[in-house]
């Protein structure tokens, strides 16, 4: 049950139809898919790739349909340290396409969320960088010649830190870093949150609800979604 009011720089959600700048829309089709992490354990008990899940760990944004080759598209199951539930948005030259976590949220809850903002075009050279920052912890300090221990602080892990800690970006151009960049393309899976992803490039303007209904830490999710293409004249 969904219902959208734009007022200003927010959306209402709430109910079943949209209101806006255009006639309602009534009952909109929410459907699901399952998508499956592509690291599976091998019967060698080391971490391995899996083709056939693979193929099911992306979610094309727009087919709405499995499919990992497209610009746009939702991927799942990468691993980063301890954080298993990983979606990823990649980043293409010419895509603007952003996902945020709006909340835990049922189908049938009002809940108020803003506009997403695209992320910022790059100009001509640029390059976005992604930078995974990954460490375990600093040993026991040996002792010294006088029978004491450093006081000195050991360096905490990163491993168990939350992704925003583990990651970041910059924006080189002829491999040398320009500045840097705001650009988060990787969130946690969460059961119970809803998340709302705009797909943009310069053919598309739209936005794609949604929410996990499922979880399977490190396995696969279950997806509900919704594709909402708000007229032009909200923008």
């Amino acid at each position: 049950m969904l219902r959208i009011i734009f007022a200003g720089c927010l959306f209402v959600v709430s109910g079943m139809s949209i209101v806006g700048q255009t006639s309602p829309v009534r009952n909109p089709a929410i459907k699901t898919v399952e998508l499956h992490s592509p690291w599976v354990v091998k019967g060698d008990g080391r971490m391995g790739h899996d083709a056939a899940f693979h193929k099911k760990s992306c979610f094309d944004l727009l087919r709405l349909e499995w499919g990992c080759r497209g610009q746009h598209k939702l991927c799942f199951g990468n691993r980063i340290g301890d954080n298993w539930n990983i979606f990823d948005v990649p980043a293409a030259p010419t895509t603007q396409t952003r996902m945020v976590n709006i909340g835990q949220y049922d189908w049938n809850d009002k809940f108020t969320v803003p506009p997403i903002e695209p992320w910022p075009k790059l100009q001509p050279g640029e390059t976005r960088h992604i930078t995974i920052a990954l460490w375990g912890a600093d040993g026991k300090h040996g002792q010294n010649g006088d029978g004491t221990y450093p006081t000195a602080r050991r360096r905490e892990g990163n491993g168990n830190k939350p992704l925003d800690q583990q990651v970041s970006t910059s924006i080189t151009m002829s491999g040398d870093v320009v500045r840097s960049d705001g650009f988060m393309p990787l969130s946690e899976a969460k059961k119970g949150s809803m998340y709302l992803i705009r797909v943009v490039d310069p053919q598309n303007d739209f936005y794609v609800f949604i929410r996990v209904d499922d979880l399977i830490r490190g396995r696969k999710v279950l997806l509900s979604y919704w594709k909402w293409e708000p007229p032009r004249s909200i923008y």
